[in-house]
């Protein structure tokens, strides 16, 4: 018996990690939405549209784009340091953090 659960299914570990996952993202993408109507006071905000915004602003200048973007950063998380792709790394740590301990839950130590 691998997983230590004897009503274990081939699969069950892995769909446990996707739902978690899955799940993680959902509740993410609520906060950076409901943050996103609080700092622009627009209820109708949907995520992304900031960077849309910051996007149709800058062109196809792609230089431009992350300038903006970094700039729209440390105005809207009050933080001199951020870098752009921060607020995305954070969220992919969350999550991979969150899967590994999933996997560290539902995997026994096998080190008997």
């Amino acid at each position: 018996m691998v997983s230590g659960n004897k009503d274990y299914e081939f699969g069950d570990l892995t769909k446990k990690v996707t739902s978690t996952a899955a799940d993680l993202g959902k509740e993410a993408k609520a906060a950076a939405t409901e943050l996103g109507k609080e700092i622009t006071g627009n209820e109708a905000y949907e995520l992304g549209d900031a960077t849309k915004g910051v996007l149709k602003r800058a062109g196809k200048d792609i230089d431009k784009s992350v300038e903006a973007a970094e700039a729209a950063g440390k105005v809207l998380l009050e933080d001199e340091q951020y870098k752009f792709g921060d607020v995305t790394k954070g969220v992919i740590k969350k999550v991979k953090t969150a899967v590994d301990k999933v996997v560290d839950v539902d995997t026994p130590d096998n080190s008997n």
